[in-house]
């Protein structure tokens, strides 16, 4: 695929390289226009530009573009614009928000952005059984905290085994196999018939609770990202 596939081939100007950057949906060159800039460089009407995108919230594809590349927006409104995609009502926006969410310096997390991310990411794998859920899973594991293990291990029911490993990482990483057997044996941390249905998915993904945690640690799956276009098919 040629770079200017992805640029009006009628329009008489030539784009500069944030126009390219925020038209671009295939995203091996979006990762090639983004390397053909320096965002330190942008100028205002690059800046103001990027504003107006993220102000107007109805370019699907810029406003993607941007969350994947979260160093192109200003950093006191970084968090704001990841928060607003997760709950947005276009799936494609949460999945760039996940992607966000890896992509941005662990430090501009506070404890509550921390918190309300993962509350975010949780509904997220709980209303999605495909890459979204997914990506949302890889992404949380940076951000949990043992007071996040009830509601985590809630999810190792889920349908997807990617889902599940990484849930399951994380929990060891937090918890360790002990931690977790508490989680699925003990009352009052999640409805029993759940843990029943929990135990049931651990034994069949192979994890056995009563082994080191270092027998049971698997690295995580960090799913296909589809372009804008792929997912609209």
């Amino acid at each position: 695929m040629d770079l200017n596939d992805s640029i009006d081939p009628t329009d008489p100007i030539d784009p500069s390289g944030l126009q390219r950057f925020l038209a671009t949906s295939d995203l091996e060159l979006l990762a090639i226009v983004r390397d053909g800039f320096d965002p330190r460089l942008l100028d205002m009407e690059d800046r103001l530009e990027i504003e107006a995108v993220l102000h107007d919230w109805d370019d699907i594809q810029a406003i993607a573009n941007l969350l994947m590349y979260p160093e192109l927006i200003a950093a006191d409104e970084r968090i704001a614009h990841v928060r607003r995609a997760l709950v947005d009502s276009h799936s494609y926006l949460q999945l760039a928000a996940t992607v966000a969410i890896i992509e941005i310096d662990r430090a501009e997390f506070g404890e509550d952005t921390r918190f309300d991310l993962v509350q975010k990411l949780i509904d997220l794998i709980g209303s999605d059984r495909g890459v979204l859920a997914d990506r949302a899973s890889y992404a949380m594991v940076p951000l949990m905290h043992p007071t996040d293990g009830p509601e985590v291990v809630a999810r190792l029911d889920h349908p997807s085994t990617t889902v599940r490993r990484n849930l399951t990482q994380g929990l060891l990483a937090l918890v360790g196999p002990s931690g977790i057997k508490s989680l699925v044996d003990e009352p009052g941390f999640v409805e029993p018939e759940v843990q029943a249905a929990i135990r049931v998915r651990l034994r069949d993904d192979g994890i056995d609770l009563t082994r080191p945690a270092d027998d049971l640690r698997m690295p995580l799956i960090l799913s296909f990202l589809p372009g804008f276009g792929e997912w609209e098919q």
